[in-house]
């Protein structure tokens, strides 16, 4: 990297890739990164020197003076992104010594700053990078709900910077939306977590699939139909969520009991996404209000046949797995299936829905796992994602030239 940088009338001067110095050329402000970090940690906060968040708020200034004068927002979120990631080697250095509250602290009290800069200069600021950093420290702590939102909130940051360059920066572009898309070409801290993901998660669910089904879906088709397809951008980040949530309960769940009620429904409301992520998808194939007609519609188009002749073939198959009598008894059936003359469906495929389906109605009206849901979890989570990617196939077939 060259020893200085300059955007705008901010000058950044590097020592072996590490800032040591932001001045403003236009003002008397010489910020020494090195020696304004803060050491102490009092009360849960940083004490921060006042020259330093003085200094801080100048060039915070300069920024958005920068955006005002060019009228180019991407100069002004690389200049901010230039001041952010000098925090880096001291966020990290906390990080590598599990000082966690520490680091997560750190990028709340500089986004805090941010946001009151912009508040006096009624300005926009671009913050992905202390989102994403921030995000990245508690996904190092396995708190992956709060590290999702933080990865959104990076994201929409993005989005606002596509918007505001006229689509001349890519939101799909940036770390969050790689991170959180599960994008095989991120090259960062979390990097490792989304390679864990992709090649021992998601891997391990398209081998269930492609045995069961007897099917050949690679990783890269879902890539192209599915998790980089900006048109899924929401269901594509639910399922990430429900990935980054088994990263952390794979981690977890052996400390566990298996009577732990709460446990239990977690995970049951971690697989309700799962179901209503087919849901959704289904209705992006079809274009039907609820799952059961758009159920209906795509076996109707496989069978060709009526769509009430589908509902009649499928309110007996229900009927005959006793999903109107009793849960518990109609999920083993369902996840015991297999194809008999007496059966009114042959087809594996349609079992997986149907039980995608009615898990997604009993999730939608219990706060409480079934005895039969919570100890046939992981079967109902393979379940669930054969049935995912059973619609994803549907949605292939509507995508030309994607193999």
């Amino acid at each position: 990297m060259s020893p200085t940088v300059q955007i705008g009338n901010i000058l950044f001067h590097y020592r072996k890739d590490t800032l040591q110095k932001i001045e403003n050329s236009q003002g008397d402000v010489r910020v020494q990164i090195q020696q304004y970090l803060p050491i102490h940690f009092i009360y849960g906060k940083w004490n921060l020197e006042k020259k330093f968040i003085k200094d801080i708020e100048e060039i915070l200034r300069a920024i958005v003076a920068l955006e005002k004068k060019t009228r180019d927002p991407i100069k002004a979120a690389d200049a901010a992104d230039h001041l952010f990631n000098s925090f880096t080697p001291f966020w990290l250095e906390n990080l590598q010594n599990a000082k966690h509250i520490q680091a997560k602290q750190l990028w709340i009290e500089i986004i805090e700053l941010t946001k009151k800069v912009e508040r006096n200069r009624n300005r926009h600021i671009h913050k992905g990078t202390p989102y994403y950093f921030l995000a990245t420290t508690y996904l190092d702590e396995l708190d992956t709900e709060v590290a999702i939102n933080f990865l959104h909130e990076g994201v929409e940051e993005d989005k606002g910077l596509q918007k505001r360059s006229r689509g001349k920066r890519k939101a799909v572009d940036a770390p969050g939306f790689k991170t959180i898309s599960l994008n095989k070409g991120l090259k960062n801290f979390l990097a490792p977590n989304v390679n864990y993901i992709r090649n021992n998660i998601l891997e391990k669910y398209l081998r269930y699939y492609n045995r069961i089904i007897g099917d050949s879906l690679q990783l890269s088709t879902l890539d192209k139909v599915f998790l980089q397809n900006e048109k899924y951008q929401e269901e594509t980040f639910v399922l990430a969520h429900f990935l980054y949530w088994t990263f952390r309960w794979s981690r977890l769940s052996k400390y566990l009991s298996v009577n732990n009620s709460f446990a239990n429904f977690s995970m049951m409301r971690m697989q309700s996404l799962l179901a209503g992520i087919i849901e959704q998808l289904l209705r992006h194939a079809y274009g039907k209000r609820t799952f059961g007609k758009n159920y209906y519609a795509l076996y109707a188009e496989e069978q060709a046949i009526s769509t009430n002749q589908a509902k009649e073939e499928m309110d007996a198959f229900v009927e005959y797995l006793g999903w109107n009598r009793n849960i518990d008894k109609a999920l083993i059936a369902s996840l015991d299936w297999k194809p008999s003359k007496n059966s009114p469906i042959k087809d594996r495929r349609y079992v997986a829905l149907l039980i995608a389906l009615q898990f997604r109605n009993h999730c939608a009206h219990q706060l409480s796992a079934t005895r039969s849901i919570a100890d046939n979890s992981e079967r109902i989570t393979i379940i669930l994602f054969i049935a995912l990617f059973i619609v994803i196939r549907k949605l292939q077939s509507k995508l030309p030239g994607i193999i």
